[in-house]
């Protein structure tokens, strides 16, 4: 079930970054964990994690985002993922 819990806002400890959230995204991995399927999951290097923090820094980080849906429309940004239309981020407005 899904549910929204307010916490305390978190401190980041040495070289580590504190990303501010307003909205999350839904894709095929996603899914799959919902629907108990198998699947293959990338994860990303050190190199590539401080790659994409150094373009967050920059303010070069440009995210390919298709839909928004608000979050108490799950249902449907899951529902849209599996089409397999999407082409770009789903992305769930929480804020």
């Amino acid at each position: 079930m899904l549910s929204v819990t307010e916490i305390a806002t978190p401190t980041a400890a040495a070289e580590e970054i504190l990303v501010r959230v307003h909205a999350t995204t839904v894709n095929r991995t996603d899914c799959a964990i919902q629907q108990a399927k198998p699947f293959v999951m990338r994860v990303g290097t050190g190199r590539s994690i401080r790659h994409m923090t150094s373009l967050l820094a920059a303010g070069r980080f440009n995210p390919l985002i298709d839909r928004h849906f608000p979050l108490d429309d799950v249902r449907s940004a899951y529902a849209y993922v599996l089409t397999g239309q999407k082409l770009g981020n789903v992305i769930l407005d929480i804020a």
